[in-house]
């Protein structure tokens, strides 16, 4: 079959775009009037790839680097396509950055994601020219990016931290711990074995955050809970909110279901069961508390963990390599996870493509019709993910693979120069491929930007759409590197307690952010001294507030345990039932000192007294 190309000269007329430009730090040049010169078929062109010919309403594809024609020939009866010789642009070979995740307790691979299918694309044309705006953008919904009306009226810290971690929560954790206690109890007969209650849960998790704080998640208990002061690794803190028996207890008995009805939930959901409802309320609490800005990013992150689990997770290029799999939405400016789920594997039939889709338009689900953009990386972007997110009023940045069936569409030319950038117009959508350098290539999708701005301050000429996914794509990055300075995971067999640690690092690093928020910068730095200084301080502040309600009870009880054993010793081994008021008990527990009775005492009173009086120095402003 032949094809004539007819050689004619065209000009096109110059296209005006009115596009609204964010504000940038540096100047940048937008081309708002299109001008091509004419250009002939023939011919070499300068600086224009594609000629829209209206005449025979035929549309000719052209590069002039590798001199690649594509025609179609459009007829009142049909239309008939004519394919010449293409040259393969992008690259087949894996990426570096690619992950291979492993299902330990299965032993099988997860192919999935090493071969991507071909993806079913909507029909659609790729245009150099900037589209003419006839689709409506998502509107930004006008909210306040800060705390949601829910935690408007909190001030202290403890309050936002009681906030994603309620009563509700707290409560159904005390309950189902004191049923597995009295099981417990019932074989082994020890004094240890007591019910537990808010204040000591909440005391617990005060201990965890601490001793993440000092660094020593990884110290043995004996060394913290050391009778001998000054001792280099005692946490005085520590022994005043609870014994190393009563501490070492919760961190095997702490349960966060019903064990009366674990049996008819495991069938349902094998994997999960155990953490699905605590799991749930947190991360809603979570979505609610917080109202974030503009600029999103999603990724997913390995939590460590090494013991016996199907949860666990294989990921070689991930420095634990072996975890619990995370999904992680966080608000870019403020650093506060918005959002997050658990990875759980994949359903039979179900790509790792599609299941990474599902996982961000759950993560998004919280945020629709709000005018959000949110960046993603290659294991993510796509073109179906973008429409769908463009659908609920989202926007969409993100890199792409070098062998996605979007960028055989677009018939990217190869031998490009350095630092030359391309664009590429469907509708909303806007496809940019960078040069940084001969033979390497960068390519991005984006719903949000559809014009052609390049910076041009700079040697390396980068295009506004990958400068913004440079400065919002690391933001779970930095989240994750944030908590993990002061994480409070200590060594345990129990998956459950593992990603209860996972939460208690999470809740309070979004409870700094909020404190911030709420107090703002000049009392941060008032209360917790220099801005570098903020989050350590902080920390220790948070976890000596949920440890002083406790450890005042326990400095109560110890204190009349202490003077009715001193009265008994002063009155001939009588208890002393009606004194006579403090002298009396002042007179008790001298007598007791000098018969070597009176340090429980003394200790006691200490105790109390400390409970009471120790952080004030933090505390004066903040509580």
């Amino acid at each position: 079959m032949s094809v004539h190309i007819k050689e004619e000269v065209v000009d096109l007329e110059p296209v005006y775009i009115k596009t609204e430009v964010p504000e940038l730090e540096s100047d940048y040049i937008q081309e708002e009037v299109f001008e091509p010169e004419p250009v002939s078929v023939k011919t070499e062109i300068p600086a224009v790839e594609f000629a829209h010919m209206e005449g025979d309403r035929a549309v000719q594809f052209l590069s002039f680097n590798s001199c690649q024609h594509h025609i179609l020939k459009e007829s009142d009866s049909g239309s008939e396509s004519v394919d010449f010789d293409v040259e393969q642009t992008e690259d087949d070979t894996p990426d570096e950055d690619e992950e291979d995740e492993v299902d330990d307790m299965e032993g099988q691979t997860d192919k999935s994601s090493q071969h991507w299918p071909s993806t079913k694309l909507k029909e659609f044309e790729w245009s150099l020219d900037p589209p003419v705006m006839e689709f409506s953008l998502p509107k930004i919904v006008g909210v306040k990016e800060g705390l949601s009306p829910q935690c408007s009226k909190l001030e202290k810290a403890e309050d936002f931290f009681k906030f994603l971690f309620d009563s509700t929560t707290v409560h159904t954790v005390v309950e189902c711990t004191n049923k597995r206690i009295d099981r417990e109890a019932r074989v082994k007969h020890d004094s240890v074995m007591q019910h537990v209650t808010e204040h000591e849960v909440y005391a617990f998790i005060g201990v965890c955050i601490l001793l993440g704080v000092l660094h020593k998640r990884n110290v043995d208990v004996h060394e913290i809970w050391s009778e001998k002061k000054g001792h280099l690794h005692r946490v005085h803190w520590a022994t005043v909110a609870m014994s190393r028996q009563r501490f070492t207890l919760l961190s095997s008995l702490l349960t966060f279901d019903d064990i009366d009805t674990r049996a008819s939930r495991c069938a349902q959901d094998p994997g999960f069961f155990k953490m699905q409802d605590i799991f749930e309320r947190v991360r809603k609490k979570c979505c609610t508390a917080y109202q974030p800005g503009g600029h999103l990013t999603v990724d997913e992150t390995l939590y460590p963990y090494r013991g016996k689990c199907s949860l666990r997770r294989h990921i070689p290029k991930k420095p634990p390599r072996y975890g619990l799999k995370l999904w992680e939405m966080v608000d870019v400016e403020s650093g506060y996870l918005c959002n997050f789920n658990i990875y759980l594997g994949n359903k039979a039939g179900t790509t790792a493509r599609d299941l990474r889709m599902t996982a961000a338009l759950n993560l998004a689900k919280p945020f629709y019709n709000s005018g959000r953009n949110i960046s993603t990386d290659k294991l993510f972007t796509s073109v179906e993910l973008a429409d769908k997110l463009w659908q609920q009023g989202l926007t969409l940045v993100g890199a792409i693979e070098n062998r996605e069936e979007i960028l055989k569409k677009a018939l990217l030319p190869s031998g490009r120069p350095a630092k030359s950038t391309d664009f590429y117009f469907a509708s909303y959508r806007t496809l940019v491929s960078y040069v940084p350098e001969k033979q390497t290539t960068i390519n991005l999708l984006s719903t949000m930007h559809h014009d052609k701005v390049v910076d041009t301050n700079t040697d390396r000429k980068k295009p506004l759409v990958l400068l913004y996914f440079s400065s919002t794509k690391g933001g779970c990055a930095t989240f994750n590197k944030t908590v993990e300075e002061f994480s409070c995971r200590r060594t345990t067999r129990h998956w459950s307690l593992r990603l209860l640690q996972y939460l208690i690092d999470a809740m309070a690093a979004n409870t700094f952010v909020l404190t911030r928020k709420a107090w703002g910068l000049q009392k941060m730095t008032q209360v917790f001294g220099t801005e570098k200084q903020h989050r350590r301080h902080f920390l220790e502040h948070l976890a000596q507030t949920l440890i002083r309600p406790l450890a005042e009870v326990r400095g109560k009880q110890m204190v009349q345990s202490a003077l009715g054993f001193s009265r008994w010793m002063c009155h001939g081994g009588l208890v002393h039932q009606h004194s006579n008021g403090p002298a009396d008990d002042a007179i008790c527990v001298k007598e007791a000192k000098t018969r070597s009775l009176g340090i429980r005492a003394s200790s006691a009173i200490g105790l109390h007294a400390q409970s009471t009086a120790l952080g004030a120095s933090h505390a004066k402003g903040a509580i």
